[in-house]
């Protein structure tokens, strides 16, 4: 029986694998705003602002407490004088967060145009139960 031989085989390897783009995840290091004063969990994310829409799409780590069926947040954004003038609601992506682990999030707000600041902070939790699955 005649082998066949193998080079164009691992040449056809070489070229998927070249052709397909490793995205690495983001880590709470590539974020440029953090805030850990939370009792359980800690927040690192961007703020992106774009005509009638502003974004803030981050991670949520669970630094001191962990198994949280979804993480819900809040971006507000607020006026010269501190007052609240837009808000919007987010929540983790995907998944089950454990302690020591990250969950993306996302949530946006539309902006009224008075507002000189933007504040993202944790509105509400909820526990994971027995049966919930990942």
């Amino acid at each position: 029986m005649r082998q066949r031989p193998r080079i164009p085989f691992v040449l056809l390897l070489f070229l998927l694998g070249g052709c397909a783009s490793f995205q690495p995840l983001d880590q709470p290091k590539d974020f440029p705003l953090h805030q850990t004063d939370h009792p359980f969990f800690d927040l690192h994310w961007r703020l992106d602002r774009e005509p009638g829409q502003v974004t803030a799409s981050g991670l949520v780590e669970g630094t001191r407490q962990g198994d949280m069926a979804v993480v819900y947040l809040q971006l507000q954004g607020m006026d010269k004088e501190g007052r609240v003038v837009s808000h919007g609601l987010g929540r983790t992506l995907v998944g089950r967060l454990y302690r020591w682990d990250t969950l993306p999030f996302f949530v946006s707000l539309r902006p009224t145009g008075q507002e000189e600041l933007f504040e993202l902070s944790v509105w509400s939790y909820d526990w994971a139960r027995e049966n919930d699955r990942d």
